[in-house]
């Protein structure tokens, strides 16, 4: 009841404070004008502090999907977003990197996970190979709250706060929802949705590759796979001992690099067409099954 109450008057205010005028529209998180648009993200502290707090907003589940649509419009529009994380700039005039802007990989991770939930899995996985590759160090991946696009000293670049594990464990995690995502969809507290490899790099599963997972902790249950492309051969064959708490709906999806397409499967003697999502619904399977993909080369237009 307290909850609910809460929640309609978050709603009530945030109507009321936010802006439908401006191109993009604007979606506040400080209510009756603290918050204002801006053309560019990074030029100022309040909008700078905005955007590495409205990850956890995004995560709360309290924006409706339209209020949401506005937000990453608004990121994409006004330079808020860079590698997939969120662009900031420091206004402390003792930082090494004062006045320049840079990014802040440690809150990247609820933008990826949104990324994720909205099927975009394309924009999580550059989140994943912006921050190994810049929001890290090189060979040593140390990692910190912040990072400087370039500049510093001898010694290389700018990192605010190094070491961060909190952020080395926001990579990791990254990684793993790439492969294994757990979903409460329907926001009632109760996890119902599991999804597999939904949004593996295509490459990954390049010819000849092999995709092993092995006793992988998750709400349900341990998960294991075991994958093996053979492209060239017109099939890719997955082994898996899914959890034995089945959730409501289990899928894993077959993400396969150009110009490879499944469209077909076997499992338990029977085939079954593959949805254009790519995605197989594993919710009637046996824990313990084998599926056998079959892949097709699908003609790509030249404009792709």
């Amino acid at each position: 009841m307290v909850a609910s109450q809460l929640n309609d008057h978050i709603m009530k205010a945030l109507k009321t404070s936010e802006s439908l005028s401006t191109d993009p529209d604007f979606v506040p998180i400080g209510f009756f004008g603290k918050d204002k648009p801006v053309t560019r993200i990074p030029d100022t502290q309040e909008s700078s502090y905005y955007n590495l707090v409205l990850g956890n907003v995004i995560d709360s589940g309290i924006l409706d999907q339209q209020r949401e649509n506005r937000v990453f419009r608004y990121l994409d529009l006004r330079a808020g977003l860079s590698m997939g994380m969120p662009r900031t700039r420091p206004f402390w005039k003792n930082s090494p990197y004062y006045g320049q802007d840079g990014i802040a990989p440690l809150y990247g991770l609820k933008y990826a996970q949104a990324r994720l939930r909205r099927d975009q899995p394309d924009h999580a996985i550059v989140t994943l190979y912006g921050w190994l590759a810049h929001g890290m160090t090189r060979d040593s991946c140390i990692h910190g709250e912040g990072v400087r696009y370039s500049g510093g000293d001898a010694n290389g670049r700018f990192f605010h706060l190094p070491p961060n594990s909190t952020s080395a464990a926001n990579w990791l995690t990254l990684l793993r929802f790439l492969m294994i995502q757990e979903w409460d969809l329907d926001h009632n507290g109760q996890f119902e949705t599991l999804r597999l490899l939904d949004a593996t790099p295509r490459q990954w599963l390049s010819d000849g590759k092999t995709l092993r997972i092995q006793n992988a902790p998750s709400r349900f249950g341990p998960i294991s796979i075991h994958l093996q492309s053979q492209l060239q051969n017109g099939f890719v064959e997955i082994q898996l001992q899914l959890p034995k708490n089945r959730p409501e709906s289990t899928s894993i999806r077959i993400r396969l690099p150009k110009p490879y397409q499944a469209f077909a499967f076997t499992s338990e003697n029977k085939t079954y067409e593959i949805p254009v999502s790519q995605r197989i619904d594993l919710s009637k399977f046996h824990a313990e099954t084998v599926i056998k993909i079959k892949v097709q080369v699908r003609s790509i237009p030249s404009s792709q």
